[in-house]
């Protein structure tokens, strides 16, 4: 009788382990997709802050000045623009920028999106 109860016990703890190792990797599969798609969604908004902020101002800034380069203060404001408006346009999805990227890698990124544009590899 006591052998029957330990070999019941050993059969569930086995199937709840299973069962909870299905899960862990099923789990891991819906995060996993779900962080790419929300990653393509930022990087998306990015290029659409950068463009927005080259339609908006910085192509005609950059025209106007001598050297045809912005001041380190224009850099600066296109790249907080750039940040504001993939900000705006990932809130209207329900994403937070912040939760994809660390707001210490968006310069980062936004520079190697400009980077991009110049040399054509858009």
């Amino acid at each position: 009788m006591e052998t029957d109860w330990v070999v019941s016990a050993g059969v569930v703890v086995a199937v709840v382990g299973v069962v909870a190792m299905a899960f862990g990797m099923l789990w891991n599969t819906i995060k996993e997709r779900l962080t790419s798609e929300h990653t393509r969604a930022a990087i998306e908004a990015l290029e659409a802050g950068v463009q927005g902020e080259w339609d908006g101002w910085v192509k005609d800034a950059k025209k106007a000045a001598a050297d045809g380069r912005l001041t380190a203060g224009e850099r600066y404001d296109a790249m907080n623009g750039a940040c504001t408006r993939a900000k705006s346009i990932l809130a209207s999805q329900g994403i937070n920028l912040f939760t994809v990227f660390a707001s210490e890698y968006l310069p980062a990124l936004i520079r190697k999106i400009v980077v991009r544009r110049k040399t054509g590899d858009v």
